[in-house]
């Protein structure tokens, strides 16, 4: 997929984030658990701020999760059962502290844990695990980073998380998702010579 892509019209509700505990680092970004809150005088709109994370493009790295959030845009299909819901992106400027160019921030659904190492992997997992590639496949992108640091888990109801979706190919509800998606691209390969990437 290439940008622009359709942005929604503005709306009149401002949201509030404060950065939290650094939940992970990558090569080209930092995602951070983060509280969302809306403004006073907004409360009234009856909104619910499902659970979400900020991931932040480290220093010269904008364009990395640029790429990312086009490939959401484009895989929009699969949020919310096979890869996590993606809320927004943005590019802003600090300019009163640094100035490194446009610094790029997603926002996205919250996930939970990651698959444990050194344990066996359950059938139930392995098989979500291979429900998450097979969707992604059928749509012939290529993910290009499926260590574990991005099959994650989703947060159940008691952590606050937002009910997962059924598949929209295979028509299956996951307790895992795909993350990621800096490197992956979109292939004009067959669907059976993607499965064994």
């Amino acid at each position: 997929p290439d940008p622009p892509f359709e942005i929604p019209a503005p709306a009149n509700l401002t949201l509030q984030i404060r950065l939290g505990n650094v939940l992970s680092e990558g090569q080209s970004s930092i995602v951070f658990k983060c509280e969302c809150f809306i403004p006073y005088g907004n409360e009234t709109l009856d909104y619910i701020i499902p659970p979400m994370v900020v991931k932040l493009a480290k220093r010269y790295k904008s364009d990395d999760v640029k790429k990312e959030a086009i490939m959401y845009e484009g895989i929009k299909c699969l949020q919310g059962s096979s890869i996590p819901r993606c809320y927004g992106f943005f590019q802003v400027r600090a300019l009163e502290f640094f100035d490194f160019g446009p610094m790029s921030i997603l926002l996205l659904e919250e996930l939970g844990g990651l698959l444990t190492l050194d344990q066996p992997v359950p059938d139930s997992t392995r098989s979500d695990i291979e429900g998450l590639c097979s969707d992604l496949a059928h749509l012939r992108i290529v993910h290009d980073d499926m260590g574990y640091q991005n099959i994650l888990s989703t947060l159940s109801h008691e952590q606050g998380g937002t009910p997962s979706l059924p598949s929209p190919i295979s028509g299956r509800t996951y307790g895992w998702r795909l993350a990621g998606f800096n490197g992956a691209f979109r292939t004009s390969t067959t669907l059976e010579n993607v499965q064994s990437f």
